[in-house]
């Protein structure tokens, strides 16, 4: 660590808090610009989702998830591999974060439709 003189240390402080609020204004600027999602782009989502819902159903049979807790799990475990995704540097353009989305998505429609049913237990 480089030794500083006791008088130039509240300049220096003063100088990083300067830094780090212009990057927090930037960053603000940056989260708070939102791009408009195209009625095709909405429609190809929706049926990616729909066509795996279609795939999860025929694969698993159509039988709801029995309890909360278990709707809460695959969820969480949808979860989960969402944020491994999200921290993977090596996937590309987020199509392994997509394909994520995708999963949860669905975890949370079979989910929903187990509660409609009226039959889901504790």
């Amino acid at each position: 660590m480089p030794e500083t003189n006791d008088d130039d240390a509240p300049f220096a402080s003063t100088r990083e808090t300067r830094e780090r609020t212009e990057r927090r204004k930037n960053m603000d600027q940056m989260t708070n610009q939102r791009y408009p999602i195209s009625p095709e782009i909405e429609r190809r989502s929706l049926h990616e989702v729909s066509r795996m819902l279609a795939s999860r159903l025929a694969e698993k049979g159509r039988g709801i998830i029995v309890s909360r807790h278990e709707i809460l799990g695959i969820c969480a475990e949808a979860w989960h591999e969402l944020t491994l995704a999200v921290g993977d540097k090596s996937a590309s353009l987020g199509v392994h974060v997509a394909d994520e989305l995708i999963d949860l998505a669905v975890a949370a429609i079979v989910g929903l439709m187990s509660i409609r049913t009226g039959k889901v237990e504790w």
